[in-house]
């Protein structure tokens, strides 16, 4: 929450004795954290631009499916149409969602780093580096948790409805055998 944020960023900047002996050590643990953080980071990233690639080259497979499976034999049969046509359009919207959300990890956020004005204006007022580097790096890990979270729900989201469009095209390219040796028309026959 804002508050608990709040009151780490001023806990972090109340720190003291950090520039002794141990600020190697603690300049160390922070600079982790915001490697761990930056990992994170990056793994959402990538997951989101392989959803996007792999959504990209399943629209040519789609595009062949409109013409190419079940409907041209089973539009004749009335409800074999509705049903291939429904299936087919909740698939491509789940891949539309998949690449939305991917889309969405993708979007620039505020992501905090130090930067060469940060460290020449810690020079100029003369401040306690190793201290303050201490703290800043903290802040920014602290700073970035909460843009990591939010890219990491938006990948698993798209992952989700990938995996479902992925499930919905198995099924319909397993009802195209189907249709086409006349199991669904002999099933409908018995209806």
């Amino acid at each position: 929450s804002l508050k608990n944020d709040e009151a780490l960023d001023k806990s972090i900047l109340g720190l003291q004795d950090l520039g002794g002996s141990d600020a190697s050590l603690y300049l160390e643990a922070a600079r982790h954290i915001t490697a761990y953080e930056d990992k994170r980071k990056a793994g959402a990233e990538t997951r989101a631009t392989t959803f996007i690639a792999a959504v990209a080259a399943l629209i040519p497979l789609m595009t062949w499916a409109i013409g190419s499976t079940a409907p041209s034999v089973t539009c004749s049969s009335g409800w074999g149409c509705y049903l291939w046509t429904g299936v087919f359009i909740l698939a491509v919207l789940y891949f539309i969602t998949a690449a939305y959300w991917a889309l969405k990890t993708l979007a620039v956020a505020s992501y905090h780093v130090i930067g060469v004005e940060d460290i020449v204006q810690f020079k100029e007022k003369r401040l306690n580096l190793p201290k303050v580097m201490i703290q800043q790096t903290l802040l920014q890990g602290r700073r970035n948790r909460n843009t990591i979270n939010a890219k990491l729900t938006f990948i698993k989201v798209a992952q989700r409805r990938f995996f479902n469009g992925l499930a919905v095209l198995g099924f319909l390219l397993m009802l195209d055998p189907a249709a086409r040796f006349g199991v669904l028309e002999a099933a409908q026959t018995q209806l």
